[in-house]
Formats: structure tokens, sequence, C-alpha cells
């Protein structure tokens, strides 16, 4: 801890130098224009300059519980295996031989909780688009740094139980199918609105997409390509990852020891 504390040290001392407070970050001193369809709604993005608006602000629980189940940037609902893993850390802080790791994986955890919920949180209006990342992005693009933290988790489960392997499979398929929707229509979501209501739950906007329009290859579907052809390119690379899968899967050969819990 105490290297991760010197160098908590040196970043507030160069804030302080450069920005005149150890709070303050660059956004301060941005000027914020607001375009002519924002201001004919009622919109200033004007107001990003008043106080600690960008800056760090005290930590707000609430916005902590949105940024790990809210429906705008929830962690655990664009990736709900990580709640498993989450689980698996808190498990083994009971593991003395293990308590360290799991330790050190949740206050990474914690620390990005903590730190993206005092972003923007002065603008009730607009905080979302800082603590949760601009809203034409797919998911909580600042939380992406503790996906392995949290992973590691995974290994305190008995994978030899069956119930713990098909939980495992489930919550993991339902993680890939979200996000790979998200790809699909990585390209329409960003060219969507970013203040309209489709991407207050952008999940859902998605969902509509591909009931309505079925899926695509955003490269291809943008310079024309029949959607023969890339539902052809779909299942080929749909075959190919559940082969890869089964062969990640299959036990290696030979003896395995009583305590073995690999998957």
């Amino acid at each position: 801890m105490l290297p991760l504390l010197a160098l908590l040290a040196l970043l507030a001392a160069y804030h302080q130098a450069a920005f005149g407070s150890p709070f303050a970050t660059p956004y301060h001193f941005r000027f914020w224009i607001t375009p002519e369809p924002l201001a004919r709604q009622g919109l200033d993005l004007a107001a990003f300059q008043e106080g600690a608006a960008v800056g760090l602000n005290a930590p707000s629980p609430a916005v902590m519980a949105r940024l790990c189940f809210g429906r705008f940037k929830g962690l655990f609902l664009y990736s709900p295996v990580l709640l498993l893993g989450l689980a698996g850390n808190l498990k083994g802080l009971r593991a003395a031989g293990h308590r360290s790791v799991h330790l050190f994986c949740l206050a990474v955890f914690a620390s990005y909780l903590v730190f993206n919920s005092m972003l923007g949180t002065h603008v009730p209006g607009f905080g979302r688009y800082f603590w949760g990342g601009l809203s034409v992005l797919w998911g909580p693009r600042y939380l992406y740094a503790v996906v392995p933290f949290l992973a590691i988790g995974l290994v305190e489960f008995d994978w030899r139980r069956r119930a713990a392997r098909l939980l495992a499979w489930a919550l993991l398929l339902v993680s890939c199918a979200v996000n790979v929707a998200g790809t699909m229509f990585s390209d329409v979501v960003m060219s969507t609105y970013a203040f309209g209501p489709e991407l207050r739950f952008p999940l859902a906007y998605v969902t509509r997409l591909l009931v309505s329009g079925g899926p695509r290859v955003p490269l291809l579907d943008v310079y024309g390509v029949s959607r023969g052809v890339q539902d052809a390119g779909l299942l080929a690379l749909s075959g190919v990852s559940l082969l890869l899968l089964r062969l990640s899967a299959r036990a290696p050969r030979g003896d395995r020891s009583s305590t073995d819990r690999r998957p």
C-alpha cells in the first residue's frame, strides 16, 4: 500500500502545482460551448464550470450503486459474470492462503467505484456522463480496469460442482450476448442523440434494434454487404467461438488431484 500512497501523493502534488488544488482536474479549465440544439432544449453545458462540477466531489453511495446495478452503466448489468467474481473475492477473504490477494482485488474495485462516484455529481442532470462515461459509448468504460481483478475471484469456487459450472456458463453467456449486441450496434449508438431518452437505458435500446433489424456486422453493413453474407460470417464466428470454448473446457488427460477445482 505504501507505494500506492506515494504515487497518490505525487499525483496530488502535480494537480496542486498545475491546477491549484489536488482535487481539480483539467476539465475545470475547459471552455464549454452549448450547441444550439441543446440550448433550444434549455440545456447549458457551462454549468460544468461551476464549483467542483468536473472535479472531485464527495463520494456518492447512490452513484456507486448505479455504477454496479444501474440501467445506464451498471457494470454487473453489462457483465453479470463479474458479480460471481465479486462473490468469489468476498469468499476468498476466509481463505488464509489467498486472503491478501482477494483483499487487494476488492480494494482496487472499491477504489475505482469511489473515485468515479466523485465525478460530476455537482450537476445532477449531466453528472452521469462523467461518472458513467459518455452515453454513446458502451458500458461503464471507466470501470474496465477492474475486470481482471473481479475475475480473479472465480478461482475460489469448487468447479467440480455441476451447479457452479452451470451458473458460471449461464452468466458468461449472458455477458457475452450483451456485449456482442453492443458491438453490433456500436455505430448506431454513437450516432444517436446523446441526451435523448433512448440512451438512458442503452441495453434496452440495443435490444430493440436487434429485435427489429436482426443481427448485423457493423463494418459490413456500412458498406452495403448483403444480410445473407453478414449472417454467414456471424455463424462462422459463433462456430469458431463455441469450438474454442469446448476445447478450453475439456479437462486435461491424466490424474487430477482431489483438490483440483478447475472448470
